[in-house]
């Protein structure tokens, strides 16, 4: 059987303020798509920080395909994003293949906007079955 997902923990409620979801832009899923679209994808994330008004915080996870060896996902962190498991400091988080021990790549991420106090908690990966990626959760919070 899978292991149980752990209990969420709730952080205390920031002060209240105003809310806007914004969706991310259009990045039509595409198995055919070359590196260099690839990377203009990567990189096109960034344009989500730059979006923000003062006090937001963006928070984009998933699967990037990419590790932090990759000058476009290096690229992107340049552009205002934090990687939870490197903010974490406690190693990678492994999430490629899952069928495999080792060896396993970090192509899943948590990423978020830096200097709002965002702190990363944990960062985890579990399997999920029919994935070939290990699920990632992670939990942040305000300081």
């Amino acid at each position: 059987p899978p292991p149980a997902i752990p209990p969420a923990r709730r952080a205390p409620p920031p002060p209240p303020r105003p809310r806007r979801p914004r969706p991310p832009p259009p990045h039509p899923r595409s198995g055919m798509r070359g590196c260099a679209d690839w990377s203009r994808g990567i990189i096109g994330l960034g344009a989500v920080h730059e979006t923000l008004r003062a006090g937001d915080i963006a928070v984009v996870m998933g699967d990037l395909n990419s590790t932090n060896h990759h000058p476009s996902f290096r690229r992107l962190l340049r552009s205002g994003f934090r990687d939870a498991a490197m903010a974490r400091g406690r190693g990678r988080v492994l999430t490629f293949p899952s069928w495999l021990a080792w060896p396993r790549l970090e192509l899943d991420h948590v990423l978020f906007t830096d200097g709002h106090g965002v702190v990363v908690d944990e960062i985890s990966s579990f399997p999920v079955p029919g994935s070939d990626h290990l699920a990632l959760t992670a939990t942040l919070h305000m300081s």
